[in-house]
This record gives structure tokens, C-alpha cells and sequence, in this order.
């Protein structure tokens, strides 16, 4: 049974007369037995409960298309029917209760009829959309589910750094293209760059067709770290380009000197040419503000395929430079 408040109204339909009275058609009856819903009921239904006294004529009663609540009594034909009525009982002041059942569908309903009582948990109106959109619905929900197992996957879940990360395997590297790029954003230079002479070591010489672009990079594998070495506001070291074993979302850092620290953060692992792709940003700091950051695409087999720099400028990191590895 449900019990809602009285305020509560149903829009008339052309079955509802404005007025003392209102025509009894063929419709689902209901009707309040204390703060009880009883029903559905049919006309003759209704009026054998009239008839046998079950039902009085300041009972309330509604039906579909009725604007409210309404006394029995006011029901045109209903106590006529009932034996020896001599006319309809309506007292010309019925009260509404204080509290009145809800309309049909918004709760359990108990049948006079039948004997038993049913449970809706939503309005008919509601559960016919949901019937005829349930596939929709199954399949939308299905989605949301699917996403929040690659997001897992891909943020938290995704594979280890290993050795086959490492940005200058030997003969993976043979030339990359460095774009730098003004303060206002625009294309400052591109040059390209080609691999001159490696040695048995983790030495890398690179030079291009442009006079005094040619540098070195060194790199090598200890222990669980692929590191490179640097030269960092005066202070050179090694320090751990990848950390192996680190997943997505893992983080390390590495102290240069004091007040210089280097902080790594595995972002992500997506799909480059086909393999996966680690994502991983490096921020380089000094006295605990962020002065410059790196963020490379490491393909797994392949290496370093793409970086970015950033350096601080105006209270903001701004792109200077970009490099693409072929």
C-alpha cells in the first residue's frame, strides 16, 4: 500500500466532469480505506462494494483522468445501484483525508478483485520506456563498464618498463628532426639530425648539415635503471631516464645537487606504430619549482619516437622544442 501526500494531482481527462458529479465509465477504480490504496477496481466492482456497504459514500475515490480525490458520493450512478438506495449519498460537505493513497503505479497496489497485492516500483509510464529501451539501456551501461576497465588497463594497469623501452637500442636510431620554436609559438628552425659514428659503448655522436649542431648523447643500463648522463645548472650526473619495473602511473625521482632534483612520472601506456607506447614526464626543479619539463614517447622495441620541451617563461612552461626519431 502506498500512502502520499494529498497535494499530490492528475491532470483531467475527458472522463472527469467538473462538478457535484462524475459520470462512472469503464475504467480502473481505486479508493481509500484509511491510508490505504485499494484497487483496481471495474464499475461493477466498485458498485458491489457500494452495495454490500464496503464502500461509503464519503469513501474517496479516483480513476484515471479525475483531477483529484473525489467522495464517492459524488459518483453519478454508483449508489444508485446499490439496494435500497433511494438516491446518491453524498454529503455536501465530505472532507478529504488528511493524507490520500497515491495514484495508480506509484507503489503496491492491493486488489480487491484478486486477492493479492503487487509491487511497482515506478510509474507505468516509466516502465514502459524502460521496456522499450532496455537494449539501450543494457548496452549504454555495458559501455560505461567496458571504459572503466581500459581506463584501469591503461592508467593503472598497464605494462612494466623494461630494457626494450630504452631510447637508443642499438640500431634503432639513425636520424631525428628537432623543430625549436619561438616565444609566440611560431617555427623558429628545424634541423635534422643524423647518426655519425657509435661506439661499443653507450656514446652517440649526432650531427647535422647545420655548422655547430653536432652533440653527444650517452646512455647506459644499471641495474634497473636506463639512465643518461647530464649536465644540470653546473653539476653533471646520471640519472634514471626509465625505471624498470615502473608502471603507469609510477613515479621516481633523482636529487642532482642540492636544491636540483629531477622528478619522473610513468603517465600512461597507449598504442604507437603498433606496439605499446609509454608516455613519461620529466620535470626538472629547482628550489621546488619546476623550471623546465620533457615528455617523450618510448615505443616498446623501438625507443625514444617523439619528445617535447617546455621551459619556464612569463610564470608559464612554454614549448621550445619538439624532436621526432626516425
Amino acid at each position: 500500500m502506498i500512502v502520499v501526500n494529498s497535494a499530490e494531482r492528475h491532470a483531467p481527462g475527458p472522463d472527469y466532469k467538473q462538478g457535484n458529479e462524475v459520470q462512472a465509465v469503464a475504467a480502473e477504480w481505486y479508493y481509500a480505506k484509511g491510508q490505504q490504496k485499494v484497487g483496481p477496481l471495474t464499475n461493477e466492482q466498485l458498485r458491489q462494494l457500494a452495495a454490500s456497504g464496503q464502500l461509503r459514500p464519503t469513501d474517496m475515490v479516483w480513476k484515471q483522468g479525475m483531477a483529484k480525490w473525489t467522495p464517492a458520493g459524488q459518483v453519478k450512478g454508483l449508489f444508485h445501484a446499490a439496494p435500497g438506495a433511494t438516491g446518491t449519498a453524498s454529503p455536501p460537505h465530505a472532507k478529504e483525508p488528511a493524507s490520500l493513497p497515491a495514484s495508480p503505479g506509484d507503489g503496491p497496489a492491493e486488489s480487491a478483485a484478486h486477492g493479492f497485492r503487487r509491487r511497482q516500483l515506478l510509474p507505468p509510464e516509466w516502465q514502459d520506456r524502460l521496456k522499450r529501451h532496455k537494449w539501450l539501456i543494457l548496452g549504454v551501461s555495458g559501455g560505461l563498464l567496458l571504459a572503466i576497465i581500459l581506463l584501469v588497463v591503461l592508467i593503472g594497469g598497464g605494462p612494466a618498463l623494461t630494457e626494450d623501452y630504452d631510447p637508443f637500442m642499438p640500431g634503432t636510431r639513425r636520424q631525428y628532426t628537432q623543430t625549436f620554436f619561438n616565444e609566440d609559438g611560431s617555427i623558429k628552425e628545424k634541423v635534422k639530425y643524423h647518426l655519425v659514428h657509435k661506439d661499443d659503448g653507450a656514446q652517440h655522436y649526432w650531427a647535422s648539415d647545420t655548422p655547430h649542431r653536432v652533440h653527444k648523447d650517452e646512455r647506459r643500463v644499471q641495474g634497473d635503471e636506463v639512465q643518461y648522463h647530464v649536465k644540470l645548472y653546473g653539476k653533471s650526473a646520471w640519472i634514471p631516464e626509465l625505471k624498470l619495473g615502473k608502471r603507469p602511473g609510477g613515479t621516481w625521482e633523482y636529487t642532482v645537487a642540492d636544491g636540483v632534483k629531477v622528478r619522473w612520472t610513468y603517465q600512461k601506456n597507449v598504442s604507437e606504430r603498433g606496439k605499446p607506447c609509454a608516455v613519461i614526464l620529466e620535470e626538472i626543479m629547482k628550489d621546488g619549482q619546476v623550471r623546465e619539463t620533457w615528455l617523450r614517447w618510448y615505443v616498446q622495441g623501438v625507443g625514444l619516437v617523439k619528445a617535447e620541451r617546455r621551459v619556464l617563461s612569463g610564470g608559464s612552461l612554454k614549448l621550445t622544442r619538439t624532436q621526432v626519431y626516425d
